[in-house]
């Protein structure tokens, strides 16, 4: 079983800003909700046609990201919508604007049983409105999407922790650079 290390920042040891706080100008608009199903296969089938897997053929996509491209495959994605109480692929649109234009992209370091070490990178995106993002991509022979959840600011913050990774550093964004701080808003 992975467990998440204790990890060595958080999004206020480097000042940068509560998202409860998060201007305007920083969030990207209001992406649309996709109508679900109760079936997990449905539910499935929902989410790969938004992700793109518009041919039973299609294995894998790759999505270009601030920090370089990663994959999503099919095989990972039944997961997301095994909960079916959290409908997740009803947000798939704002996991999608995520990727491309994340709030903040932190790496997250893991342990496993044996003590190995994995990767794991959150992309945090800040929306209008009251639904956030979280899309987590694992370092397994590259980047693949590994699971999404919609949340609220104060419970997205939580997930502010790791490391900036450094090709996220020159990120510019198109709405935002440089990243507002508490200082600076």
């Amino acid at each position: 079983m992975k467990v998440k290390k204790k990890q060595k920042t958080t999004w206020k040891e480097i000042g940068h800003i509560d998202l409860r706080d998060l201007k305007s100008i920083h969030k990207l608009p209001v992406e649309e909700i996709i109508e679900t199903h109760d079936s997990a296969d449905t539910a499935l089938a929902i989410l790969e046609y938004h992700l793109g897997f518009v041919d039973l053929s299609i294995r894998e996509l790759t999505v270009n990201t601030p920090i370089g491209p990663v994959l999503i495959t099919r095989e990972n994605l039944r997961h997301i919508v095994e909960k079916r109480q959290d409908a997740r692929e009803r947000y798939v649109k704002y996991a999608l604007a995520t990727m491309q234009n994340p709030f903040e992209v932190w790496q997250i370091e893991y342990e496993d049983d044996n003590s190995s070490e994995t990767l794991r990178y959150a992309y945090i995106g800040a929306f209008h409105g009251k639904t956030q993002m979280l899309v987590v991509f694992a370092d397994i022979n590259g980047k693949i999407l590994w699971n999404f959840m919609h949340s609220d600011n104060k419970s997205l913050n939580k997930h502010r922790h790791g490391v900036i990774p450094p090709e996220h550093m020159g990120f510019k964004s198109r709405i935002m650079r440089p990243w507002p701080t508490a200082a600076l808003v």
